[in-house]
């Protein structure tokens, strides 16, 4: 009987600690426990001391495998976030690069078209200053040649002016010797 109300006892707390358990881990054992509960009342106490102190060394040796595969997915989980972390920045670095090479390729054909439009607008101005040099110097000549026919005017001016002066003034006509 003594054995009986010890088993009752035993029963109670491990069925009532069955009911705590809200874990997988619950319906993987409760066939062994059952199967317990079924063979206690024909094994001696001392027996059953020891299938039960098995039973809970297996419930302890699986409840950690439990834990393990529970960390070790709590492991995947923070593994898998920071691949998609790395991903995600690995996408957002491939964008970048992207709009980077396209930014340099956009301003590499902006500086060959200002190249062009400035190679066009100094071959104009270089077009420009030919003529200018070129009116320049024809300026300069027909100032030289102007400046070379003043002074032959001037000459000549000079000239008839002393006719004038020496036909305006006669000569006496008495020689005074």
């Amino acid at each position: 009987m003594l054995c009986r109300q010890t088993n009752s006892r035993q029963s109670d707390r491990l069925s009532h600690k069955r009911e705590d358990i809200h874990l997988p881990v619950y319906k993987v054992f409760n066939d062994r426990i059952d199967t317990y509960f079924s063979l206690s009342a024909s094994i001696p106490f001392c027996k059953q001391k020891s299938a039960y102190l098995s039973l809970i060394r297996c419930l302890s040796v699986y409840l950690s495998v439990y834990r393990l595969s529970v960390s070790s997915s709590v492991c995947l989980f923070v593994c898998f976030q920071a691949q998609a972390f790395y991903e995600r920045e690995l996408e957002a670095m491939k964008r970048t690069q992207q709009l980077t090479a396209d930014n340099l390729l956009a301003w590499k054909r902006t500086e060959a078209e200002l190249r062009r439009e400035f190679q066009t607008q100094e071959a104009a101005l270089q077009k420009t200053l030919g003529k200018l040099r070129a009116e320049l110097a024809r300026v300069t000549e027909e100032a030289r040649e102007n400046r070379e026919k003043s002074h032959k005017l001037q000459a000549s001016l000079t000239t008839a002016e002393s006719t004038i002066k020496v036909s305006l003034n006669p000569k006496p006509l008495i020689q005074t010797f």
